[in-house]
């Protein structure tokens, strides 16, 4: 965060964020009718090394939701973000990364609640370590072969999709 001290000796710090203002909009307004959902557009500041892709000064899009419990909320995002960028006709594809629901599609291939963590991690390690380093991992942390064999297919698909998944 740039820190400066102006003529009357007071701190200050420029924004460095949009989403912490927002959170302590929420938590200061208890009465807000949920839920609730805002964008904002403005420019932040960072004090941080300069490199590729890491500007000083940068024009930061936030969208926010608060009050939804379910996945609604981030189903609605990213649909708002294909939208967003199929009317700037900018191509996109959208990753999910929810280890909630990682969890319970690896239960489901029959990994012991145990070593999920575990088998997580060695998922998260795909690109480095590739398929044969994921099978070995998976064999060293005593995961049944027809199991290991579950986990293998579905990471070594190229697209994954929720219909695909779920009819596992």
């Amino acid at each position: 965060m740039y820190r400066l001290t102006d003529q009357g000796s007071r701190s200050l710090g420029l924004r460095y964020d949009l989403t912490i203002p927002f959170a302590k909009t929420i938590a200061n307004n208890p009465g807000l009718e949920m839920p609730y959902k805002r964008y904002e557009l403005g420019k932040v500041f960072r004090d941080g090394p300069v490199k590729r892709g890491r500007l000083r000064e940068f024009l930061q899009c936030d969208v926010d939701m608060v009050g939804i419990a379910g996945p609604e909320a981030e189903a609605e995002l990213m649909q708002l973000a294909v939208d967003a960028f199929g009317h700037l006709n900018i191509p996109v594809t959208l990753r999910w990364n929810n280890r909630r629901f990682l969890g319970e599609v690896l239960v489901a291939m029959g990994v012991p609640d145990d070593v999920l963590l575990s088998v997580m991690l060695t998922l998260d390690k795909l690109a480095k370590i590739g398929l044969a380093g994921m099978t070995e991992e998976l064999r060293q942390k005593g995961i049944a072969d027809n199991v290991q064999d579950a986990i293998l297919a579905f990471a070594s698909e190229e697209k994954q999709d929720l219909q695909a998944i779920a009819i596992r």
